[in-house]
């Protein structure tokens, strides 16, 4: 076998494994789900935000979701206090909210107000009963800003 043949043979064989390897996380992140957040009452300590979110959570998609819990996430990393226990069933083609407390950077609560969206990691249980995450893009709303 000659070298233009091996390459031919391995680049088909690379297309053909491509789809294949994209499909469980394709589906994984098919949950459909969008959301809102409104800031609620926020206080400042030591560098730190601590936030208080009513996050609105609407399930697009065709069967109910059974929320686990929620992080919110910087670029790299989750923050110490970003991750919460959220039980949560969001019915299909519906919307829940519900209101968690999380402690962030204050340098990351300022990117906030300038139209930085956060970003919110939610995992839901499958059909199936195994964890799937997605991150959602939190819009900002108006809400009853306390301090």
């Amino acid at each position: 076998m000659n070298w233009g043949t091996m390459y031919l043979r391995n680049r088909l064989l690379f297309a053909l494994l491509i789809p294949v390897l994209l499909l469980p996380t394709a589906r994984a992140n098919d949950t459909g789900l969008s959301g809102s957040y409104a800031l609620i009452h926020r206080s400042n300590s030591d560098g730190q935000t601590r936030a208080r979110l009513k996050v609105r959570l609407t399930n697009r998609g065709t069967t109910d979701l059974h929320v686990r819990r929620v992080t919110l996430w910087d670029l790299a990393h989750p923050w110490p206090g970003g991750t919460r226990a959220c039980p949560l069933t969001i019915h299909a083609g519906n919307t829940a909210s519900t209101t968690q407390d999380f402690l962030i950077p204050q340098a990351e609560y300022a990117l906030w107000k300038h139209g930085t969206r956060p970003r919110l990691v939610v995992e839901v249980e499958s059909t199936n009963g195994r964890p799937i995450t997605q991150v959602i893009r939190l819009e900002a709303k108006s809400g009853r800003k306390e301090n």
